[in-house]
């Protein structure tokens, strides 16, 4: 057995740690709200964002037209960092599935040791899940994952 205090959760200086907030919906719609949550709303922030990402906002604008990055320069840096948020927490989701999975299997559901078998399992299936799944399905399997094991042995404790 592995105790969960001693998985190494990913160090992922990002946003797609906020799935810990959630407990359903689709992953991509979670993804699309956490990063309009993060996107900067004061004018020196969307400037300082504008100054540092120049190339970006460009590519944004042109990508997205002038008018539909909102016809003003503020709301283009806006965007671009809307963008820029939500492709970080595409390209990290899989490792931040995995440490929403271990922090729910902890807190949620209170479970404080898996096996080698189940670490695995729950590997594969952050692997398996991508942004069209829902949040939902995967907290069903990630229960059924962890759960089907304790009743495994408790079955084989009240066998002997």
């Amino acid at each position: 057995m592995i105790s969960i205090w001693e998985i190494t959760l990913n160090n992922l200086n990002s946003n797609i740690d906020c799935l810990c907030d959630y407990s359903h919906g689709y992953i991509c719609d979670i993804i699309a709200e956490i990063a309009d949550g993060h996107t900067s709303i004061y004018y020196s922030d969307i400037i300082n964002f504008i100054s540092e990402n120049v190339e970006q906002v460009n590519d944004t604008i042109e990508e997205f037209g002038w008018e539909g990055a909102g016809g003003d320069l503020y709301k283009a840096g806006q965007l671009a960092e809307y963008c820029q948020l939500e492709q970080e927490m595409y390209g990290e989701l899989e490792e931040g599935l995995f440490n929403f999975a271990i922090s729910y299997i902890e807190h949620e559901l209170e479970i404080t040791e898996i096996t080698k078998e189940q670490l695995d399992t729950i590997n594969d299936l952050c692997a398996g899940t991508d942004n069209n799944d829902t949040l939902d399905r995967f907290i069903d399997e990630l229960t059924e994952i962890v759960q089907t094991e304790e009743e495994e042995e408790e079955e084989e404790t009240e066998d002997k």
